[in-house]
């Protein structure tokens, strides 16, 4: 387990975080037992959506953070072709 140092960890980089209320809606379809309004208090903090992910779709948060960059890598494909 790593230690809260109280820094953030961003998803990803200035353009995810600009968008990330439309992103939220994006995880919502992706991963249906998650709960859009706590996906968006989490402001698109890392380690808060991943242990969001981890309870809402039983996985270990290593799982959910692996599922997450997942799930960008394929956006960003998308969005480049």
């Amino acid at each position: 387990m790593t230690e809260d140092t109280g820094t953030k960890e961003r998803i990803a980089g200035p353009q995810v975080e600009a968008r990330w209320h439309e992103m939220v809606a994006d995880m919502a379809a992706r991963w249906p037992a998650t709960s859009p309004d706590v996906l968006r208090e989490t402001g698109g903090d890392r380690r808060r959506v991943a242990e969001h992910l981890a309870r809402s779709h039983e996985l270990t948060v290593a799982e959910a953070r692996d599922a997450i960059d997942d799930w960008l890598a394929l956006r960003a494909a998308r969005f480049r072709a």
